[in-house]
């Protein structure tokens, strides 16, 4: 049989500091949890192959994913850019790159952001705006308020020996090829710029463990001494703190670039998409001609950098410009990213833009293209059959709408317009009766000659 207990009095109510201990507690509880941005020194780090890296770098704390959106997040660069990056001058806002590389991992929390250090003023309310954009296309982010310990303002005039200078990203795509072509060639008009240096970051695209970085190096690198610039390698840890990758890519890569805002004034972003698909975050892509201006700072500009172009138009410079043919990369699907494996949507999708304006050597790619790859091609994208649609009209106008491949590509998009085509593409008829059935009968006629070949 069970005794009861005598009631205890409460001593904290008894007590005469209770009331003001309480609201205290209570005071705690309320206030915002933010998100911290600590930097650490700069170090130099020695790689197994004798080169040295400095390394930039920030603690980030505070988020609710601990294991995946706090640590260290680091930046790595040759040692030798020690300069360019203010290292050695301890530039006043090399804050400014975290403040860009932290936006939406803080999004994500939908946590306020303090930045221990100076951070540009200018920054910090372009990216307030860049935030409602942001947060109107994708309801997952949630607009946050991110301040620093100091907000350095806009002082004196810029230096105009670097006006005519810019820093862009280079991975050896389309994109970035065709940047870096027009603007050593002088086709930019007033908006030309002498781009010294490129970008070629490890961690993004092709993952810091993933060994093919060395060779898509090598062979981007080739194409950028082509055109008069030096590949710079970079190594960053910042891919794995976001959210999303094609979310947020845009943003990770003006934070890289504006490493180096203590000697250039301008960083370009190589569009993705036209300004005919001007909201490409309709397909999760967040760099747009109409968002990553707002990473700018007051003396570091980002630019979406030709956002006219299709890419079959872009296609056209690879037949100026031989190493550009041979050893472009545009391939993310296949089991060595640092070649074209020639069967993914994408390397189908240049190829077939190659042939479109009469480039026969295909060299670059892994496969030869043929209308049966082109069957099977995954239409991914309402950009991506505009993108198509342009290159089969480019294609009809040279008198290649006949062939095989492009009889394909006419049923492939055919089939997939429902699904992407927008409203105001008119239909277009199928080629005539007589068209099909000679594609048709060379494609018999082809496997009836192997066959013998076989036998013989």
């Amino acid at each position: 049989m069970s005794v009861a207990q005598p009631l205890q009095p409460d001593i904290r109510s008894c007590s005469p500091n209770a009331e003001p201990a309480m609201a205290a507690r209570k005071a705690l509880s309320a206030e915002p949890i933010l998100m911290h941005v600590e930097p650490l020194p700069i170090t130099i780090r020695r790689d197994m192959e004798g080169r040295e890296w400095l390394v930039i770098q920030a603690i980030v704390r505070g988020h609710p994913r601990r294991r995946h959106r706090n640590g260290t997040i680091w930046f790595e660069v040759p040692a030798e850019f020690a300069g360019p990056v203010g290292a050695e001058s301890h530039a006043e806002d090399r804050l400014d790159p975290f403040a860009r590389a932290i936006l939406y991992s803080a999004m994500e929390a939908g946590r306020d952001v303090r930045i221990h250090g100076n951070v540009s003023a200018t920054l910090l309310a372009n990216l307030e705006v860049y935030q409602r954009i942001i947060t109107t296309w994708w309801p997952e982010y949630h607009p946050v308020h991110i301040s620093a310990d100091q907000e350095i303002e806009p002082s004196g005039l810029p230096d105009p020996r670097m006006a005519g200078e810019a820093i862009m990203g280079f991975s050896g795509g389309m994109d970035s090829i065709h940047s870096l072509y027009c603007h050593h060639h002088r086709l930019h008009g007033r908006n030309n710029r002498r781009i010294p240096i490129c970008l070629f970051v490890h961690g993004f695209d092709i993952a810091l463990a993933d060994s093919s970085y060395d060779a898509a190096f090598r062979r981007a690198e080739a194409i950028s001494n082509c055109l008069g610039s030096q590949l710079v390698r970079v190594r960053s840890n910042i891919k794995r703190m976001l959210p999303s990758w094609p979310n947020a890519h845009g943003a990770a890569l003006a934070a890289t670039l504006s490493l180096f805002s203590p000697r250039f004034r301008q960083g370009l972003i190589a569009s993705t998409f036209n300004y005919r698909n001007l909201l490409g975050h309709r397909f999760g892509y967040g760099s747009t001609p109409l968002s990553d201006w707002l990473l700018s700072s007051h003396d570091f500009q980002i630019v979406h950098d030709f956002a006219d172009k299709r890419r079959v138009e872009k296609t056209r410079v690879l037949a100026e410009c031989q190493v550009a043919r041979e050893k472009i990369r545009v391939c993310w699907a296949g089991d060595d990213l640092s070649r074209n494996c020639g069967k993914c949507s994408k390397c189908i999708s240049q190829m077939l833009c190659m042939r479109a304006i009469g480039i026969e050597d295909l060299s670059a790619f892994a496969r030869p293209l043929s209308a049966s790859s082109v069957w099977g091609m995954q239409v991914t994208s309402a950009a991506h059959w505009e993108e198509l649609q342009a290159c089969h009209l480019v294609a009809d106008a040279a008198g290649l709408g006949s062939s095989d491949e492009f009889l394909a590509l006419r049923c492939v998009l055919d089939k997939a317009r429902e699904a992407f085509a927008p409203p105001n593409i008119p239909d277009q008829k199928r080629p005539p009766r007589a068209i099909r059935l000679l594609a048709r009968t060379r494609r018999r006629l082809s496997r009836l000659a192997g066959a013998w070949k076989r036998s013989a």
